[in-house]
């Protein structure tokens, strides 16, 4: 698997599918003279089974390294059997002449019947190399909502992103830690409450939000679980979980023009299971009620680890001004090469993160001027921050403030010890 920065060709490689019946659909691949083609998808029970372990994976099922790539390897090349046949597969080895030795970009224009599968598991049957496509360039999901653009939504009139840390007593987290550079500032509300969250979404009007937290689906519906504080007499103050439907949280982000990607580092934020309605994801329901360019999400359970790490490497990979979709891909290979001692099972999950997309224009913090921010705190009645499993310490929602180096290391601080932690 490669672990560096992928190189970038300018062409992205667009690939549209669309329900044509049942268990039938039209493919083709955009161009001058796009030619469709009809392909049957109904799902065997060896596939049904093949999805239901890859839907109800955890960190400790694939105890085996062998077990998991055989499971991915069988679901990316069944999908790509499937959907990349000709004249969609001619256009597609044509597209990798012209680009050469650079890594290819793939942009999946999907109908939302097909959010469901793990399309970042894609893999070329014919390629000798063995590597998945998510893992060599990117795998793009564009919403049918919208056709893909070369202009991303409105003005950029920020480069704050807005850091939501929402760990409780009951959930810790492990440490976590961003900090301000150039080109990006960091917005941090510790813990992340609901209603903390809803007052200062509008007084930021970040460019990007990040929530870091526990996620989960249950009665139907896709949850955030936020951090709310409780007062025990005389002086104690508990983190309990609060979780918050997807909805809910769709609804807050609807009203803000500014924003450009969302970004959820938790459970099941993009929820595959394809019984399960789209529009009560976390991703879906942003999808639908936003007009936020990008959605990052995990497709399954994601291990904490695992999740940080993404986060880490696809900020520095953005900040060294790589495209977002090829920043996801710096990220999945900063999972795989995650050290199997201190991480166990970290690293299978590399395809777990997916990206939904509105525009082909991925440089987000392209010409992005930096915002000054106001030098007073921002204070909150009972401010809590809870960096680490462990007693509360009482602390004010602050900025971090300071420019730091290009280093990965002064960027951020990491602490990889195994865990089978789960958001």
């Amino acid at each position: 698997m490669p672990t560096g920065i992928p190189s970038a060709p300018k062409e992205i490689f667009h690939v549209h599918v669309e329900d044509a019946g049942p268990g039938t659909f039209s493919v083709y691949a955009e161009g001058e003279t796009a030619e469709a083609v009809q392909v049957n998808f109904l799902p065997d029970d060896s596939f049904k089974e093949l999805m239901l372990r890859l839907q109800g994976r955890s960190p400790v099922q694939y105890i085996d390294q062998a077990d998991q790539e055989i499971d991915t390897t069988l679901m990316g090349e069944r999908l790509f059997s499937t959907f990349f046949v000709d004249p969609v597969l001619k256009r597609y080895f044509d597209y990798r002449k012209r680009i050469g030795f650079a890594d290819p970009r793939i942009a999946l224009n999907l109908p939302r019947s097909l959010y469901y599968l793990p399309w970042e598991l894609l893999r070329d049957p014919s390629d000798v190399s063995g590597q998945f496509l998510a893992m060599q360039g990117s795998v793009i999901r564009f919403d049918e909502s919208t056709r893909p653009t070369d202009t991303l939504y409105g003005d950029r009139p920020s480069s704050t992103f807005m850091f939501l840390l929402a760990s409780t007593d009951q959930e810790p987290l492990g440490p976590f830690e961003v900090k301000n550079t150039k080109h990006l500032k960091f917005y941090q509300i510790k813990p992340a409450s609901y209603p903390r969250f809803q007052s200062h979404l509008k007084k930021v009007q970040p460019l990007g939000l990040v929530f870091f937290g526990h996620g989960r689906i249950e009665n139907e519906n896709g949850y955030l679980v936020f951090a709310d504080q409780i007062s025990r007499f005389p002086i104690r103050r508990d983190i309990v979980p609060d979780p918050r439907p997807a909805y809910g949280i769709g609804n807050e982000l609807g009203a803000l023009k500014t924003m450009k990607l969302a970004y959820f580092l938790a459970c099941e934020s993009s929820w595959i299971g394809n019984e399960f309605p789209f529009d009560r994801t976390i991703t879906g329901s942003i999808l639908i009620r936003t007009k936020i360019a990008f959605v990052i999400g995990a497709q399954t359970k994601i291990n904490f680890f695992a999740a940080r790490e993404f986060f880490y490497r696809t900020v520095e990979a953005l900040i060294e001004g790589q495209p977002l979709d090829l920043a996801v891909t710096v990220g999945r290979n900063a999972i795989f090469v995650m050290n199997p001692i201190k991480n166990p099972f970290s690293w299978r999950d590399w395809w777990v993160p997916v990206i939904y997309a509105r525009t082909t224009d991925f440089d987000v913090l392209q010409n992005s001027p930096t915002l000054a921010l106001p030098e007073q705190t921002v204070k909150s009645e009972s401010p809590v921050a809870v960096l680490q499993s462990g007693p509360a310490v009482t602390v004010e929602s602050a900025q971090f403030l300071g420019a730091v180096g290009r280093s990965f290391n002064k960027l951020f601080s990491s602490d990889n010890e195994a865990s089978r932690g789960l958001l």
